[in-house]
C-alpha cells in the first residue's frame, strides 16, 4: 500500500508499506491511502463517519475530482453511534 501524508511541512510524502506494518497518521492531518495490490487495512478512527475533506488541488493533484466522494459540509458530519 502506498500511504501519502503531510508531514507538515505543506508538502506531501509518500511512505510505501507491506504486510504486517503499522503507521500513525498525526491528528487532523492530510492523508491518502493507495492499494498497489489486493491487501486488508485496519482501521482506527475518529467517531466521526464522513469527515472527508477534498484537498488534492492544495497538492496540485489531478485526481478526477468528478469521480471521487466530495468533500463533507460541517452540517453533514455525523458521529457513530
Amino acid at each position: 500500500m502506498l500511504l501519502r501524508y503531510d508531514d507538515g511541512s505543506g508538502q506531501l510524502v509518500e511512505k510505501l508499506v507491506g504486510p504486517g506494518t503499522g503507521f500513525r497518521f498525526p491528528p487532523g492531518s492530510v492523508h491518502q491511502e493507495e492499494a498497489i495490490t489486493d491487501c486488508v487495512l485496519i482501521e482506527a478512527s475518529t467517531p466521526h463517519a464522513n469527515d472527508r475533506v477534498r484537498v488534492e488541488s492544495a497538492y496540485g493533484i489531478d485526481a478526477g475530482i468528478d469521480n471521487l466522494l466530495p468533500s463533507t459540509t460541517p452540517e453533514q458530519v455525523t458521529l457513530l453511534s
